[in-house]
């Protein structure tokens, strides 16, 4: 999105009551919802998948669920729910 579209989005939230500010909530969060379900059907149980945590810290490992928001990954003997739009698919 170009700097002169963020601005206005700024503007136009800056202005806005809060049942606006609440119905543009809702709006962002569906947009969310559905960009992650898109980003869910790139991947398959078995792939082999690497994340990095809120530490940075990268971790690989394979899918071993796929459930409705988020992807089960087994990373050595730990399992990790993680957003599909963190992972990235390894060879």
């Amino acid at each position: 999105m170009q700097k002169t579209t963020m601005a206005k989005f700024a503007e136009a939230i800056s202005k806005a009551s809060k049942s606006e500010l609440k119905e543009l909530s809702a709006m962002i969060r569906e947009r969310w919802d559905y960009l992650e379900t898109i980003a869910k059907f790139k991947f398959q149980v078995g792939d082999d998948v690497e994340f990095q945590d809120k530490k940075g810290h990268v971790h690989t490992g394979k899918i071993v669920r796929l459930m409705k928001k988020n992807v089960r990954v087994k990373v050595g003997d730990l399992w990790w729910t993680v957003p599909p739009s963190l992972l990235r698919k390894t060879k």
